[in-house]
């Protein structure tokens, strides 16, 4: 049985973390961003976290689950090619909903 590509995985668990979003579920969802990036680096699998902040639409979920993702990914910045990316995604989605003045003081220093 062959195994799925890091864009499948990611894809699959960001859906999960969309509809637990959209149900209302966010601590569920933060739960299964730890979970799953738990696993992903035991498993070494630097590929599949940096698919999930490459892929990620931060506008689909709470900013509490974009943070989620963010810290995971935080002590391990240098290995994710995408962090910055995905931050600057965090960053206008935070500036969008709430102001850009928001958005720095929250991600200040990341």
């Amino acid at each position: 049985m062959a195994q799925d590509s890091p864009e499948v995985k990611a894809a699959k668990f960001l859906d999960t973390l969309y509809v637990l979003s959209a149900s209302g579920q966010e601590d569920q969802a933060i739960d299964e961003v730890v979970d799953f990036f738990d696993d992903a680096m035991s498993n070494k699998d630097i590929d599949l976290c940096d698919t999930v902040l490459r892929l990620a639409d931060t506008n689909s979920f709470p900013p509490s689950v974009s943070f989620a993702i963010f810290a995971m990914a935080f002590a391990e910045a240098s290995k994710f090619p995408n962090r910055d990316a995905f931050l600057s995604r965090l960053f206008a989605t935070i500036a969008e909903t709430r102001s850009q003045k928001i958005a720095a003081a929250l991600l200040a220093g990341l």
